[in-house]
């Protein structure tokens, strides 16, 4: 799945605001954790929904894509590790594994949130499905 899109036009403003609130809620949650690279996952997540929005409030945009693959577990460089030391963690496979299973768990915790719509509910899925198609080492 290397190349594939998050399609965030199916989803309004609300719809943006509530996938970005859960995203810092659950960056918070891996923050209290102590998983930086799961934490920095929806960070990352946060600020591109944000930049979304920004984008809306100043020109409707007819195509907004996100690529799961530049919200990466810190995982950059198969061989090298690189992308690891900027989420201050280390570069151990099983904790990138870990890591992956602990963002899987908090994405299946917003995918299962009824209160939130269909369509928010689908990109937390395709979020979650991009984390179960790359395996450590994969960017």
């Amino acid at each position: 799945m290397a190349g594939a899109r998050l399609d965030l036009s199916g989803l309004d403003v609300s719809d943006l605001q509530s996938l970005r609130l859960g995203a810092q809620i659950m960056g918070h949650t891996a923050m209290l954790a102590e998983r930086p690279r799961v934490e920095s996952y929806f960070a990352r997540l946060q600020v591109k929904l944000e930049a979304e929005l920004s984008q809306r409030k100043r020109v409707p945009d007819g195509s907004p894509i996100v690529s799961p693959s530049t919200l990466a577990l810190g995982v950059r460089d198969a061989g090298t590790g690189a992308g690891d030391a900027e989420a201050g963690a280390p570069t151990d496979h099983l904790a990138l594994v870990e890591d992956r299973r602990v963002a899987a768990e908090y994405l299946d915790l917003l995918g299962a949130n009824d209160r939130l719509s269909d369509a928010v509910r689908r990109a937390v899925r395709a979020l979650r499905e991009h984390l179960d198609d790359t395996t450590p080492g994969d960017a």
